[in-house]
């Protein structure tokens, strides 16, 4: 897993250094939010899956509604993925 996370060494660098260098960097709190797709077998070894540079904070899921014409849709707050992600942004 630590080889993924080097691999993105050159990414965010160079997003630093074109993005976030030219701000006051005494001052500024800036962070990168990494996502991690773990894949846990049956003799819980953890194989890692993909590792996303932008992942999705989305708290709500998104479905139609059942019986309504033309596709209608609604958001379905996912309290586990509002807990977890939450904690992740505080």
């Amino acid at each position: 897993m630590k080889k993924a996370i080097i691999t993105f060494e050159p990414y965010l660098t160079q997003y630093y250094r074109t993005n976030i260098s030219k701000v006051n960097t005494k001052n500024s709190k800036v962070f990168q939010i990494l996502g991690l797709d773990i894949l846990i077998d049956k003799k819980m070894n953890a194989w890692l899956m993909e590792v996303n540079s932008n992942p999705s904070l989305n708290i709500f899921l998104e479905r139609e509604i059942p019986g309504a014409l033309d596709g209608q849709t609604e958001k379905v707050l996912q309290e586990l993925d509002k807990h977890v992600k939450a904690k992740v942004v505080h």
